[in-house]
């Protein structure tokens, strides 16, 4: 149940028994939805099955395939799309899994999971470097993914290019690309004076991106709130949070050095 416990460790899950078992074989065929239509038919479904109102959202999330939650009264699911392919007995599954925490269920489910083939990380012309001057991208990301995300989060990682302009209003210190299997990461975080712990929680945020996905539909898709909260848990999190605030002002300063020949 690994998939499982991995994607519901951090949510809470109020939710009470309300309706018996109901056939659905009408409704879940082992075919290809359209987004819409599997967001709308499918919710409804759930909604008639749990009696209560449901919301449905499909991601192409690399690890968390599932994770439910309660949200002003609304039961938001967030699914990855190979839930669209599922037959009869996995929504059944999934349904008397959110219901009662079923074991049974959470073996169905996770068989499922286990059984669809996993996307690797997409190969890309972009130069990858991750051994900066003073932080090592790949050791950092190689010890965040083998210590909370199961070794499950399959992209690249780099350094990023810095803009010529000395002074900045605003600055971007991590990037994730989903569509190129890609994290980038500021230059500007590759100085002596920025705390390893500090590039360690950048670098986290950014995979929680491919954890959570983004969702175009929702209106907060880059940071759901899901999101946040697991972020949250971040060893270093408050200690992070202090230093940046003392500290932004350095990095808006910052300029790439010129290599001296």
């Amino acid at each position: 149940m690994q998939q499982l416990e991995l994607a519901l460790q951090h949510f809470d899950q109020d939710i009470e028994p309300t309706v018996n078992i109901s056939d659905a074989d009408s409704l879940i065929k082992t075919r290809q939805f359209q987004n819409y239509f599997c967001n709308t038919a499918l919710s409804d479904w759930l909604c008639n099955r749990l009696d209560r109102s449901v919301r449905i959202t499909f991601t192409c999330n690399r690890t968390t395939m599932l994770s439910f939650c309660e949200k002003r009264g609304v039961l938001v699911v967030r699914l990855h799309e190979i839930f669209t392919k599922a037959e009869t007995t996995v929504w059944e599954a999934l349904a008397d899994y959110i219901e009662y925490q079923s074991r049974n269920a959470a073996q169905i489910i996770d068989k499922f999971i286990s059984a669809c083939p996993r996307t690797p990380a997409a190969q890309t012309n972009t130069n990858i470097s991750t051994q900066g001057r003073f932080h090592d991208l790949r050791t950092i990301f190689n010890e965040l993914n083998q210590t909370f995300f199961h070794n499950q989060v399959q992209v690249n990682i780099t350094w990023g290019f810095a803009s010529p302009r000395r002074y900045r209003r605003s600055i971007q210190l991590g990037l994730y690309l989903p569509n190129d299997r890609l994290i980038r990461i500021h230059p500007a975080l590759d100085q002596a004076f920025v705390p390893h712990y500090y590039v360690t929680w950048i670098v986290f945020h950014e995979m929680l991106h491919d954890v959570f996905g983004i969702d175009q539909n929702r209106k907060q898709a880059v940071h759901p709130p899901e999101l946040k909260v697991v972020e949250q848990t971040f060893p270093h999190y408050a200690l992070c949070k202090q230093w940046e605030k003392q500290n932004l002002f350095r990095l808006l300063r910052f300029r790439k050095q010129r290599l001296k020949r």
